[in-house]
This record gives structure tokens, C-alpha cells and sequence, in this order.
């Protein structure tokens, strides 16, 4: 039998994988889309690769709070047990991680990679 955050998780991320269905055709030129699920008791820090922008379009969280950084700079707080659609995405250029006492535990990302301009 699937614990209620188990069936709530497999939910987020349908409902995610039909928009970045939906988004598809939306994605600047050259951009590559990218989808993450944290486990259960931690988003793990994602490197953003010099010359590449992580642009964040998406996050849903189940329990836990998560407040996202890029290096020093905190970037995004999302409430736990919310669904945030940013309409421009917000931009990673250094490290992308949790920053705070949660650890995103269930967090689904969603985005796309880009070259950063030059």
C-alpha cells in the first residue's frame, strides 16, 4: 500500500511531466529541458556548468518547506505543500541547492539548460 506522500509525490510528477509536455514547444532556442525529484530527505546540489544558465520554471513541494540558493544568494522560497509556475523561470548560474534546515525532502524541479549569453 503507497503512503499518502508516496501517492502525493507520483501525482506532482504527472502533473509536471504533462507541463513540460505542454511547454514543449515554448523553450528558447537551444534550451534542454530539465526534471528532478529530490528523495525523501534531501535535494541533492545540482553544478551549473560555466557557460550554462539552470533557469527554474517549476517546483512543488510536498511537507517540507525548500529554500533554494544559487552559491551565496538565496533565489527561491516555496512553501511546503505548494506548486510554484514561475511565468519567466528564475536563473542558476553557479550551484543550485537547499539551503536552511529542510532538505527539500519530495521537491520536484522542473526547467530547462541554457547557454549563457556572451
Amino acid at each position: 500500500m503507497k503512503t499518502s506522500a508516496e501517492v502525493s509525490i507520483f501525482l506532482v510528477s504527472v502533473a509536471l511531466a504533462f507541463s513540460t509536455i505542454a511547454k514543449a514547444d515554448t523553450l528558447p532556442a537551444g534550451a534542454v529541458r530539465f526534471n528532478t525529484v529530490a528523495d525523501p530527505f534531501d535535494l541533492p546540489s545540482i553544478d551549473v556548468p560555466e557557460g550554462q544558465i539552470l533557469v527554474i520554471t517549476d517546483i512543488a513541494t510536498n511537507f517540507d518547506a525548500c529554500l533554494l540558493s544559487d552559491g551565496d544568494v538565496r533565489k527561491i522560497y516555496a512553501p511546503g505543500g505548494r506548486t510554484i509556475n514561475f511565468q519567466t523561470g528564475i536563473e542558476f548560474t553557479t550551484q543550485l541547492h537547499h539551503t536552511g534546515g529542510t532538505g527539500c525532502g519530495y521537491a520536484t524541479l522542473s526547467g530547462y539548460w541554457l547557454d549563457a549569453p556572451k
